[in-house]
């Protein structure tokens, strides 16, 4: 164990430093009993690789693998809390998990007494463990929705992607210009084709399937849900996005995109009309509620509905949540139901609901309250404009509706005043 790896870690809350190197030393006499190797040989294994081979993808991969396999297990993972955490019955063990970690770049703390310790990681070091755990964990679910909440955490802390166009690539091709985008996150970057014609689209292609499906969880990180699909008849495994599903990225890949259309009409390789399109919904993204994306249609019947869909049973039960604490009731403001042999939840949000809602926003009895509501009105304005002028008309009628009504005389139902 290397000074300067004992350097970056960081001991509080009682964690005894003396007492765990006193243990780790007296380990390798425990080391034939098998269930004390399990504790020490991943730890001990990822900290070889680090020093022996260096940190770089391959070892990435491996660190990332096994890290969500402990903190996935036993851990947490807070995107509000900006933490990544690992918990250990014994000092030693959780000690040498701590030099693991700053052995990849971390700068963990350890802290605990007694019987329960922890390896903690906060803020940027947290981000970049959390975006390893989403590129060589588990894999993500086909559907919207991911393998456990803690994945769910991760995808959201491990959302800060850097976007870079290698300005030497720029080409011109029919009807347009290509270049190429790099997406970057864990230490590991990924590079994509992006193609400005008729519209914009950002693609891989490989014959690695594993390849492909680590560029789709880069794209993960960035907010882009794309799936890898196998080209017909070819051993090839592609990712599309295209121009609506770019839109719905993050910050940082929005901008980016931006940066690429503006240097594109510069060079005078695409048409002012297309690029002011496409600067205009990048820059305008696509409105989340609480993390919330919620689909805005009308029926074939003409009538309006809400939904949000999922195969994460806890993301469908926090919205309820959140929409009970604004005072809309299920089965009368809305319905949660789960459909089909994959068990996939849908939360719509009956026309009633909406009705009520507008009234809440603008009658609320007090400001928290309409605050909140007037805030999920904007995000379905929002994502009624995108599906056109029919639409937002059907939706801001219901909003008429309910803002006509009388100013509420009580709170509704499941609403506290929070002081």
């Amino acid at each position: 164990m290397g000074s300067c790896q004992l350097a970056a870690l960081k001991v509080g809350s009682g964690f005894d430093l003396a007492g765990a190197l006193e243990e780790l030393e007296a380990l390798r006499d425990r080391l034939n009993d098998d269930k004390t190797a399990r504790k020490v040989v991943a730890p001990a294994l990822l900290l070889l690789q680090a020093e022996k081979l260096g940190v770089n993808e391959a070892t990435l991969k491996y660190f990332g693998a096994v890290l969500w396999g402990v903190v996935g297990g036993d851990g947490y993972v807070s995107a509000a809390m900006k933490e990544v955490d690992l918990t250990s019955g014994e000092g030693a063990v959780a000690l040498l998990w701590a030099v693991a970690w700053s052995a990849y770049g971390a700068r963990p703390r350890a802290a605990g007494a007694g019987r329960v310790f922890h390896v903690v990681a906060s803020n940027d070091d947290a981000v970049r463990l959390a975006q390893l755990c989403v590129l060589f964990g588990p894999p993500i679910l086909e559907e919207e929705g991911f393998i456990s909440h803690k994945l769910v955490e991760a995808v959201e802390l491990g959302s800060k992607v850097s976007v870079r166009i290698e300005e030497g690539s720029w080409r011109q091709i029919k009807d347009g210009a290509a270049v190429d985008l790099y997406i970057s996150a864990g230490g590991i970057s990924g590079k994509f084709n992006l193609y400005l014609q008729e519209k914009v689209l950002l693609e891989f292609r490989s014959t690695d399937r594993g390849e492909a499906e680590l560029k789709a969880r880069l794209l993960s990180l960035a907010g882009v849900k794309a799936d890898v699909k196998k080209e017909s008849g070819r051993n090839i495994w592609r990712i599309q996005a295209t121009t609506d599903q770019l839109a719905e990225g993050n910050e940082e890949l929005r901008r980016g995109l931006v940066k690429a259309v503006e240097e594109a009409l510069r060079r005078g390789l695409i048409d002012e009309e297309k690029s002011k399109h496409w600067i205009e919904k990048f820059e305008a993204g696509v409105s989340t509620w609480h993390g919330f994306k919620l689909n805005v249609a009308v029926a074939g019947s003409g009538a309006l509905y809400v939904d949000f869909q999922s195969t994460d049973p806890e993301r469908i039960e926090k919205l309820k949540q959140k929409l009970e604490s604004l005072g809309l009731g299920e089965g009368e403001h809305f319905v949660a139901t789960w459909r089909g042999c994959n068990r996939r939840g849908y939360l719509y949000i009956k026309k009633e609901g909406i009705i009520e809602l507008a009234h809440i926003a603008k009658h609320g009895a007090y400001e928290t309250q309409r605050r909140e509501a007037t805030s999920l009105i904007e995000h379905l304005r929002k994502r009624a404009k995108m599906k056109g002028r029919e639409v937002l008309e059907r939706l801001e009628e219901l909003i008429r509706e309910g803002e006509e009504r009388g100013a509420l005389t009580e709170l509704p139902r499941g609403v506290a005043e929070i002081e």
